[in-house]
């Protein structure tokens, strides 16, 4: 049995490697992703991950069903800044690697090194997700173990982009403006940026499809994307747009040296089926789970996480004791827009408060209050109004609907 096992781990690095060997543009395309490690180091870097995210703390927030994460923590930040500048290092290796064809199984094996290592740091904290990590690993993963990359790669790229334009034609937000929480800039009036935001939804959820079809528009809508995304700079900084440089250079890659290469039918596209499937899946179990996800996050886990509306929220934690109540501010630092008013985060914290004081004799209880709305909307809406939190032992699911989460 583990023979058979190791023979067949063997045999997927050996015809991914060859594949991306003897399959012109794709060891260039592995620069391009081993590049983008090297934005996010100094993204990281700059963000202070070493010091809040890496290291044994009490404040560390844990994944969804991940009990602890301190396991996987660091005991310094001096540690800490040593593991993410080896990070650097090798993913310098790697795109080095990746430029000469007689070392790109060096590339190859590298880059998957550091993949694995970003997977790593990545799962020391919840704060630290976002989609920009979130398709570089579907698509890293598509690179290193997915047959027929050269078409594989940029369906997942154009369903990316699909699903993102669908988060945010089901959310007012987006269509009106609201969802984007920087202004725009003076010289765009509030009618040109409503009609801009509409493009782009028209741009992913139509116009991507363009990019895979053997038609002269595709360059026409690749460039549509580049400004997109050069344009997304303003707003969200320089990481995104590179992340999304990176992904998206498997499209003129392809056809510079696949434009009249077509896909036959055989057992080796399985593995493609198979993965694009459980990707679509993915997308649609936050739909499947009742409720707006732009408020509740519910069901995004394994799915994307765009950034379709723009929430305010407030909450509030009491904890009684047998001689006094005392009233618990928590602070929003070191929270992204995005998750600000994610309920599993205040859920995460009543878990910790509870665990803390649970050999105190004179601590009772605490109760959990969270409201939240759209910036649009005039109303807040209760998420989480829980009475007696510690007692209830409630807990939180990444599939289904959270009865402790109260919205219609």
């Amino acid at each position: 049995m583990i023979r058979f096992k190791s023979d067949f781990i063997k045999n997927i690095f050996t015809y991914n490697l060859n594949e991306i060997t003897h399959t012109k543009g794709l060891s260039f395309y592995g620069f391009c992703l081993s590049f983008s490690h090297i934005i996010t180091f100094f993204f990281w870097n700059h963000t202070r991950v070493t010091h809040i995210y890496m290291t044994k703390n009490e404040n560390a927030l844990c994944w969804p069903d991940l009990l602890t994460c301190n396991f996987i923590r660091l005991p310094s930040p001096e540690l800490a800044t040593l593991i993410l500048y080896f990070y650097l290092f090798i993913s310098i290796l790697s795109c080095l690697f990746f430029l000469n064809k007689k070392t790109v199984l060096y590339g190859y094996f590298i880059f998957t090194v550091s993949t694995l290592l970003k997977f790593v740091i990545f799962s020391m904290d919840y704060r630290l997700m976002g989609n920009y990590h979130y398709m570089h690993f579907i698509i890293s993963f598509s690179y290193l173990f997915i047959p027929h990359k050269a078409h594989c790669i940029p369906f997942l790229i154009v369903l990316f982009y699909f699903f993102a334009g669908l988060l945010k034609i089901i959310t007012p937000e987006w269509l009106t403006g609201m969802a984007i929480f920087k202004h725009h800039p003076s010289f765009i009036n509030e009618f040109t940026f409503q009609l801009l935001c509409f493009f782009v939804v028209l741009l992913e959820m139509v116009c991507s499809w363009f990019l895979i079809l053997r038609t002269k528009l595709k360059k026409i809508v690749f460039f549509a994307f580049l400004s997109f995304h050069t344009a997304s700079w303003y707003f969200v900084g320089y990481y995104y747009p590179l992340i999304m440089y990176s992904l998206i250079s498997i499209f003129p890659i392809k056809w510079l040296f696949h434009k009249n290469k077509s896909i036959s039918l055989s057992k080796s596209l399985i593995p493609g089926i198979a993965f694009i499937t459980f990707f679509i899946a993915f997308q649609i179990i936050p739909f499947s789970i009742k409720g707006d996800q732009a408020l509740t996050g519910e069901g995004r886990l394994f799915a994307l996480n765009m950034f379709d509306g723009n929430t305010d929220c407030s909450s509030q934690t009491v904890l009684k004791f047998k001689n006094k109540t005392i009233e618990s501010n928590f602070s929003k630092n070191w929270l992204t827009v995005r998750i600000h008013c994610d309920p599993y985060i205040y859920f995460n914290r009543a878990k910790k408060i509870c665990q803390f004081y649970k050999t105190d004799e004179t601590f009772i209880d605490l109760s959990l209050t969270l409201i939240s709305k759209l910036k649009s909307a005039v109303h807040y809406t209760t998420l989480i109004n829980e009475k007696n939190f510690c007692s209830k032992k409630l807990s939180y699911s990444t599939w289904r609907k959270n009865k402790w989460i109260y919205i219609k």
